[in-house]
């Protein structure tokens, strides 16, 4: 897994155009039963979640169940969650607590990023969004909340990517950092 990690942060700096300079705390278990057993978090992981970033120490939890295309599914996303959380919030949580830092990243923009950053996009997600927009279903993008969030955000990144080129993506992310800057007090 250290290898695709190390791959996964290395897209994303290209993508983004800022270099992490710290490592990654990625911890992996090996069941699903042991994750959710896990006290790196406080919260109790339901059987569906198969990973989770810890914000406090900004670290990756994943567990691996045996299928390989859905445990690098899984790393990829939840390392572009530790990746972004060293990108916005300097790696802490406490800078957002303490008001340093006054950025909130849409559910939609982050969970939509971390879909494309790990997948790009696929026969499910392209299923999903067709039949909502067949049904006339399709939410605006501040609208996008749940499962949604994560599909839709990714559609958004796909189209940004097809539509003005992936370097419009780290424009993006850019920008957003920019404009809010931490408070030096």
């Amino acid at each position: 897994s250290a290898p695709i990690a190390e791959n996964q942060i290395s897209r994303l700096s290209k993508t983004i155009g800022w270099n992490m300079d710290k490592r990654v705390p990625l911890l992996v278990y090996n069941s699903h039963n042991d994750f959710q057993q896990t006290n790196v978090v406080r919260s109790y992981l339901p059987e569906g979640v198969e990973g989770v970033t810890e914000m406090l120490k900004n670290r990756a939890v994943v567990a691996f169940d045996g299928g390989k295309h859905d445990f690098w599914h899984v790393l990829r996303h939840e390392l572009f969650h530790v990746y972004l959380n060293e990108y916005i919030y300097g790696g802490s949580i406490q800078s957002v607590i303490s008001g340093r830092v006054q950025t909130r990243v849409p559910l939609w923009m982050e969970e939509g990023m971390a879909e494309y950053a790990s997948i790009n996009w696929n026969a499910r997600t392209d299923m999903i969004m067709r039949d909502l927009v067949i049904s006339s279903r399709i939410p605006e993008l501040n609208q996008l909340s749940g499962y949604l969030a994560y599909k839709g955000g990714q559609s958004f990144y796909k189209f940004l990517e097809a539509k003005y080129g992936v370097e419009k993506i780290g424009e993006l992310w850019r920008t957003l950092k920019a404009q809010h800057k931490p408070d030096k007090t």
